[in-house]
């Protein structure tokens, strides 16, 4: 009987190292609005995530899943879907969203949101393995640095200094983004105007309208001059208007 217990003990200790490592750590950074999944002790994925904004932050510490949900639906936020919703503090969880274009932002009203096809995987992923199995750890800080295989070229992990280098590597898949600054753009030919000849069954040109002849101004009646006596006076003053009411066409 001895044997035997000192033979499990021993079979025990040399499985314990394997079973810690099939856990799953799930770290979320607030800082970075990223998420890491690590699964036997190498990190596999690495999304993003909108965690609590302003007012509704997201607790932080090391959690368990509490309780696999893959169809809930808030009744606190309007019946809004959460979709393979993994619950790990109280009314917290980690889920699927319809507001992806918010991801990589603090958004939620704490719960961390992910991608459907993210929230997804990470679900079948804890169903899998088992609840007992998984740990969520959510930190206020960054991300630890991922670590490459030694294998992978530095090309495909480190970004491009300056655009010279971007365009050096880039592909006829990768879409570029060109400024042209107006230094850079040709200077344009000055336009010609040509004439086209007159063809045979054109409408013939119509004449110019000769200009229209300014009326002239009436004369300047010359002053009347009197002479003699004031009968005299009035009478050519009269017949002077009456000669002025005929040119004119005046009629009194």
């Amino acid at each position: 009987m001895r044997c035997v217990g000192v033979a499990v003990a021993v079979a025990f200790l040399g499985l314990a190292p394997s079973v810690a490592q099939a856990e799953i750590v799930i770290t979320i950074s607030k800082a970075q609005q990223r998420v890491a999944v690590a699964v036997d002790g190498a990190e596999r994925f690495r999304w993003p995530v909108s965690t609590g904004r302003r007012g509704f932050d997201t607790p932080v510490g090391k959690f368990r899943p509490v309780r696999l949900e893959k169809n809930w639906y808030s009744r606190k936020y309007d019946w809004a879907p959460m979709p393979n919703s993994i619950f790990f503090y109280r009314g917290y969880a980690m889920h699927g969203t319809t507001e992806e274009r918010n991801l990589g932002r603090r958004a939620s009203h704490g719960c961390v949101r992910l991608s459907r096809e993210h929230a997804a995987t990470l679900f079948a992923m804890v169903r899998e393995r088992g609840r007992a199995n998984a740990r969520i750890v959510v930190v206020n800080g960054p991300l630890p640095k991922q670590d490459y295989p030694a294998e992978t070229p530095m090309a495909a992990v480190e970004q491009p200094a300056d655009a010279a280098a971007a365009l050096a590597r880039a592909t006829d898949d990768d879409v570029i983004q060109v400024t042209v600054t107006p230094d850079a753009l040709p200077l344009a030919k000055p336009a010609v105007l040509t004439m086209a000849p007159p063809r045979d069954d054109a409408p013939a040109a119509m004449p110019l309208a000769r200009p229209v002849a300014r009326q002239a101004r009436p004369a300047r009646a010359e002053k009347f001059t009197s002479v003699g006596s004031e009968a005299a006076v009035l009478r050519g003053r009269e017949a002077w208007l009456r000669s002025l009411d005929r040119k004119y066409g005046i009629v009194r």
